[in-house]
């Protein structure tokens, strides 16, 4: 199977998924309406009013990541060769404080000899600060969180673990299935096979690898 069709397919899993998630608030938002149409209710209570008001937040944040999904399928305007290490660093310049913010500790240190990728810089950055941003949301304070950058002759590996804290390991983690992480993972799972490579991720228990061809 050509890397084309593989990307094709990626996306069109992506798309059902994120069409499969938006069509959940909008039976809610149906449910309700045809219980006051049927009489069941005369006015709408302020718990209907709320439980519709976030339903319908929740569908037009889907809406939104379904779209910029789709455009992200789209050839890039910015594709050149760039340093994962610079487009990294920009993305956690971006998150420093609140990582700072909630005591969680990054270790990333650029490695010798980095060869570099053909990618677009924006969207490879956004990507990173969405799986940054989940990570930071299924961490602890004392967490610390290890990125790497692997060389080798024909590739450039990204590597993401966590070391917990185990004296608050009592805080409840988002799964991956949540929203915040599976817009993440997939997000970062198109990018980088629109850059060429593979990506396998899992934020709980936290596992990131993606491999990008060097040029």
């Amino acid at each position: 199977m050509s890397q084309t069709s593989t990307i094709h397919e990626d996306f069109l899993r992506s798309l059902s998924f994120g069409l499969h998630k938006l069509a959940q608030p909008l039976s809610v938002i149906s449910g309700f309406l045809e219980l006051s149409l049927d009489g069941e209710y005369e006015m709408p209570s302020r718990e209907m009013t709320e439980r519709l008001l976030d339903e319908s937040r929740r569908a037009s944040g889907i809406a939104q990541f379904v779209m910029q999904l789709t455009r992200f399928q789209l050839p890039a305007s910015d594709v050149r060769s760039v340093l994962l290490s610079e487009t990294l660093e920009s993305a956690l310049t971006d998150i420093s404080g609140a990582l700072a913010e909630a005591e969680i500790r990054i270790e990333f240190q650029r490695p010798e000899n980095e060869r570099l990728i053909q990618a677009s810089p924006a969207r490879l950055r956004e990507a990173i600060f969405r799986l940054l941003d989940a990570i930071r949301m299924s961490s602890v304070a004392g967490d610390a969180i290890r990125i790497e950058l692997i060389p080798d002759k024909n590739q450039l590996t990204l590597m993401i673990f966590r070391e917990r804290n185990t004296a608050h390991s009592s805080k409840t983690q988002i799964s991956n299935d949540c929203e915040p992480a599976s817009r993440a993972l997939t997000l970062a799972q198109t990018v980088v096979s629109g850059a060429g490579g593979t990506f396998t991720g899992s934020l709980e228990p936290l596992f990131v690898r993606a491999e990008f061809p060097v040029i």
